[in-house]
């Protein structure tokens, strides 16, 4: 796996045990429900100052957002996607980014770090200029897996975290 986004969403659940996106739909609801003013047969949303009254359905003919559980959060789903665009950016926001453990020295310490509260014995060895390319090369031991090799230090963290960690 490459270094990059996807690989420190993995690292910040698997391994440093955060939930940090949600699914989008929860996000949505959550945010919309920051816009809504009032509720009843039509509901009043502030954005950007101006206020839009929305025609709402029925609760039980709208969908449920994914990672809710509560009722109302169908109607802020509603209201979100009538929104659109000018809720997106917020929405985005919302839904938090995970560190760049796999591209950032001190956030792959910080894995690190962790995994060493968490018990497990954890080295890491820079091997020099590898014959050839002249690249540095990083290995990593972590727990009882085998070694982990890569080019970055905070991918070889990583990588040998998750590997710990059973992902």
């Amino acid at each position: 796996m490459e270094a990059g986004a996807e690989l420190d969403a993995l690292v910040a659940e698997k391994v440093m045990g955060l939930n940090l996106v949600e699914p989008r739909e929860f996000a949505m609801a959550r945010v919309a429900w920051r816009h809504i003013l009032a509720t009843g047969t039509d509901f009043i949303v502030d954005v950007d100052g101006h206020h839009l009254r929305i025609a709402v359905p029925m609760g039980e003919t709208l969908r449920m957002p994914q990672g809710s559980d509560y009722f109302n959060d169908r109607y802020a789903l509603y209201i979100a996607e009538q929104l659109g665009d000018r809720i997106a950016k917020e929405v985005d926001e919302y839904r938090s980014a995970a560190k760049p453990y796999s591209t950032d020295i001190a956030a792959a310490w910080s894995v690190v770090e962790k995994c060493v509260s968490d018990g497990m014995v954890f080295i890491v060895k820079g091997d020099g200029l590898r014959t050839g390319d002249f690249n540095p090369k990083w290995t990593v031991l972590c727990g009882n897996q085998e070694r982990t090799d890569a080019d970055t230090a905070p991918l070889a963290i990583c990588l040998a975290a998750l590997k710990a960690a059973g992902a």
